[in-house]
């Protein structure tokens, strides 16, 4: 499947599942996406849709599953999709974009992701701190090839976190790793 995803999409406010990864699409995700009120699958991942992911999708309290990775997606992660309304949301993918910025602040108030993929991207800052109980349910974090520097709090180290994957590989000229984890389950330089 080629072209781009209409506008008109915002027209289907029941449709649930939106899945459409491995196809040609390009072009942007319309914001009109976050008047979908009933979709729980939005998969969009190795396509070539490009520009900003929509803040719009913060509004979709039903979604469980943003997997928009491998496209040329640009801008900041909006910090709406990070809202502690979408209790549903429980994977968020957007690893190998050109997505770029701090993680929102607010990244930790999702109260049931399990998977976040936010590696392979031009995303910057330091990790902000987790506290005791934050991300109760996070099972994968993937935030490696980034310009993330600072230390992977210690609270994400807890079950039933099992995998974290980040740039704490000293590297190899010598200094210091970019970021410090003390439980890293794959380190890169």
């Amino acid at each position: 499947m080629n072209g781009s995803i209409s506008d008109k999409i915002g027209n289907l406010t029941k449709l649930k599942s939106f899945l459409v990864g491995s196809n040609k699409l390009t072009g942007t995700i319309p914001t009109t996406i976050g008047n979908c009120q009933a979709l729980e699958l939005l998969t969009l991942s190795e396509n070539k849709s490009s520009g900003p992911i929509p803040k719009e999708l913060g509004n979709v309290q039903t979604i469980s599953e943003i997997v928009l990775g491998w496209n040329e997606l640009t801008g900041p992660l909006p910090s709406e999709i990070f809202s502690p309304s979408l209790a549903a949301l429980w994977v968020l993918h957007v690893q190998y974009n050109e997505l770029t910025g701090q993680i929102p602040n607010n990244w930790v108030q999702l109260p049931n992701l399990a998977h976040l993929a936010l590696h392979d991207n031009k995303l910057s800052g330091t990790l902000s701190a987790v506290a005791e109980g934050e991300f109760p349910h996070l099972q994968t974090l993937g935030i490696q090839h980034n310009d993330i520097t600072g230390k992977v709090d210690d609270n994400l180290c807890k079950w039933p976190c099992w995998w974290i994957s980040a740039d704490c590989k000293p590297p190899a000229g010598g200094g210091p790793p970019q970021v410090n984890c003390s439980c890293c389950s794959e380190c890169f330089e």
